[in-house]
């Protein structure tokens, strides 16, 4: 029997629908490329509200307080480069430059229309306090811009969602 969770640092994340779920972190297209390149953990095709949207999802057990500026922004810059780059492996494999990903990738990530699909950038940490999650999301907000123009791609202005356990498990994200 298939698991319908994941775990990952330290937290069970639900799958949901297996068609909807990519773990691209332990794809055999990113074993392939991973030295050197740092990924998001999975995809998951969403549809709220009747639209489409493709939650690129990054799990972390905890991160360093905003006064701690150095390690605040490499921990930023590290998150924001993680999402940046499974947005780009996502698309070049539905382009067909990863055939590993085109074979392993359930099909309804595989066949989506993206002209019209929107993208969310989710952060799960689990310890973090909910006063600083505004300044986490701004400040990767304020970096994916310079990789992922939202005008450019037409996705939300706002993509970046940041959420600690508690607020992952009221959503359904997490067990």
């Amino acid at each position: 029997m298939v698991s319908n969770t994941v775990k990952e640092s330290g937290m069970e994340f639900t799958k949901g629908n297996q068609d909807c779920f990519y773990y691209i972190e332990k794809s055999k297209a990113y074993h392939k490329i991973q030295e050197g390149v740092k990924i998001a953990e999975f995809l998951y095709l969403r549809f709220p509200k009747g639209k489409r949207v493709i939650n690129i999802i990054e799990a972390k057990k905890s991160t360093p307080h905003v006064k701690f500026e150095n390690r605040f922004n490499e921990y930023i810059d590290e998150v924001t480069q993680k999402f940046v780059n499974t947005f780009y492996l996502y698309i070049a494999s539905i382009l067909g430059r990863h055939k590993l990903a085109v074979t392993e990738m359930p099909q309804m990530l595989r066949i989506i229309d993206l002209s019209d699909t929107d993208f969310s950038f989710v952060l799960v940490i689990k310890t973090a306090e909910k006063a600083w999650l505004p300044a986490i999301k701004d400040a990767i907000n304020k970096r994916i811009r310079i990789f992922i123009n939202h005008k450019i791609w037409v996705i939300s202005s706002n993509p970046v969602i940041v959420l600690n356990a508690e607020l992952a498990i009221k959503k359904g994200i997490i067990n």
